[in-house]
């Protein structure tokens, strides 16, 4: 779902990664399951839809008529039930060096009849492999649309990596479950999460003993596989929805980092801080300032009894509702005066 239970005000939302079609994809089984989906799209607001069966190189793809004949279906039956959506083609291409004379030849469907394609890779594909295919579709005149960012090894490694791919003009899409933080199994058990980025032995031997007090078991999210050996049981690289349901879901959650620590204060959570050992902190200390929650430092690593301080998220809110409207009327301020600049 794209926005959870409450639809958002938009004039239109389009959904441009999809796989809707019936019995011909690993999506939509039958028809009546494509009709629950359509339902369920517009219920989030969704009112445009691009479907994108999977086209591999050497598999049974359906051609572009089977797929525009099957939109007209959908498009019938959704008609029919009085659901209001508009579905147009596409493809989700997995990248073979051939890909673009496919395209040059009709038989790969672009993004509604455009010159914008939906190109994925494999997720353990290098950085460097990835630019330069896409690169070569530019090159062939096409726009490309890199499929669900997340779920590559190179792009989670180094965000900056996905930032080079924006830059060259590349436009990025990423699947809602990974910003909502919805994706993955929900782990039902009660435990105790830690995120660490920098190299202190004293933050995993806390956060073993912190879990061990309280009778929970300690797992640890890192894309560094070297911590395998550290504390608590390691989920290696996780895709970014599920790094964030962990976060969402765990009792407590123990961090030296700072997206960390902004994202325990999003999804309400009852959090520790280990301040980095290497003086890089100020972010986290800033916005544990903010929001009145310098007592989440732990300075004393034999002291367990901060689980007795429970955070009171109705004042953190609160505090950070007002900061966002101070945000959001920075940014009008600024598009205004940009938009009265002459140049």
């Amino acid at each position: 779902m794209l926005f959870g239970n409450k639809k958002k005000s938009a004039k239109y939302i389009v959904d441009v990664h999809c796989h809707i079609m019936p019995r011909i994809d690993d999506g939509s089984r039958n028809m009546t399951e494509t009709i629950k989906m359509l339902k369920i799209a517009e219920s989030e607001g969704i009112t445009h839809m691009i479907a994108t069966p999977h086209f591999k190189s050497g598999h049974h793809n359906a051609t572009p008529q089977k797929i525009s004949e099957l939109i007209n279906a959908v498009n019938d039956a959704a008609s029919t039930l009085r659901i209001n959506m508009n579905l147009y083609q596409g493809n989700e291409i997995l990248y073979f060096e051939d890909m673009c004379s496919y395209i040059d030849s009709g038989k790969i469907s672009r993004m509604n009849g455009t010159n914008h394609i939906l190109v994925e890779f494999m997720p353990s594909d290098p950085y460097q492999y990835i630019r330069n295919s896409l690169d070569e579709i530019m090159s062939e005149g096409y726009q490309p649309v890199i499929a669900h960012v997340e779920r590559y090894g190179c792009m989670v490694d180094d965000i900056e990596n996905v930032r080079r791919l924006s830059r060259m003009g590349v436009e990025i899409q990423v699947n809602a479950s990974s910003i909502t933080g919805d994706t993955g199994k929900e782990i039902k058990k009660k435990y105790v999460l830690v995120y660490q980025i920098h190299n202190d032995r004293k933050l995993g031997l806390y956060a073993k003993h912190f879990a061990k007090s309280i009778g929970l078991p300690l797992i640890r999210i890192s894309p560094y596989l070297h911590q395998i050996s550290r504390e608590g049981k390691l989920v290696w690289l996780p895709e970014l929805g599920e790094f964030l349901s962990y976060i969402k879901h765990c009792s407590y959650f123990i961090t030296d980092s700072f997206h960390g620590t902004a994202f325990a204060l999003i999804f309400n959570k009852q959090f520790f801080e280990i301040l980095p050992n290497n003086n890089t902190g100020s972010r986290n200390l800033s916005i544990l300032r903010l929001t009145g929650l310098e007592n989440r430092i732990v300075s004393n690593y034999n002291d367990f009894d901060i689980i007795k301080k429970r955070i009171d998220y109705n004042k953190v809110n609160a505090i950070l509702a007002e900061e966002r409207l101070k945000s959001i009327k920075i940014l009008k301020d600024i598009l205004h005066i940009y938009e009265n600049s002459s140049y």
